[in-house]
């Protein structure tokens, strides 16, 4: 179910959880693919933090989801790099449309 207001820790998160994107092959370590998504280090790992692969966007800027380089990827409308997650199926409309709604209504750590 898409979420109105989505909280990070409980919504978000699990998403990450989920998909498999929190686990040591994808980004569950601080090394792996310089992004960090286990609970502990996920939102300060994302939130106005540049993206390597775009260096003119932000993973996640609050408020604009359209243009944060999360969204990007999981809606495989990158120009560099590939879609994620990384060798399974893009995310169903309800897991984006939580990862939108999340970053348009300002990225909050909740």
């Amino acid at each position: 179910m898409i979420v109105d207001d989505p909280s990070f820790s409980t919504v978000i998160q699990e998403i990450f959880q989920r998909q498999g994107c929190a686990t040591g092959g994808c980004h569950g370590t601080a090394v792996a693919q310089g992004l960090d998504l286990r609970p502990d280090a996920a939102y300060a790992a994302l939130v106005n933090v540049r993206a390597t692969q775009s260096s003119s966007r932000f993973l996640v800027e609050p408020g604009n989801a359209e243009n944060s380089w999360l969204v990007i990827k999981i809606e495989n409308r990158q120009t560099v790099g590939r879609s994620m997650p990384l060798g399974g199926p893009l995310l169903d409309s309800i897991d984006v449309g939580n990862i939108r709604n999340w970053i348009d209504n300002g990225a909050q750590n909740n």
